[in-house]
């Protein structure tokens, strides 16, 4: 399954279109990719972003 298919697509989407944020990360641990809407294409983010504790969660 690919990584488009796996992440919340409107949601993200949303929330690149209010923000101009071209590229998101998956972290959940930090996984090492992200998605660019920008080019609608996988990257590979080796350089994750550090967290401490665990991601919140909304519900």
């Amino acid at each position: 399954m690919s990584v488009a298919a796996t992440i919340r697509p409107i949601v993200t989407r949303a929330h690149f279109h209010a923000t101009q944020h071209p590229i998101i990360e998956g972290y959940d641990p930090p996984e090492g990719w992200g998605w660019c809407f920008v080019d609608d294409t996988e990257v590979d983010l080796p350089d994750m972003t550090p967290h401490n504790g665990p991601i919140p969660r909304y519900v």
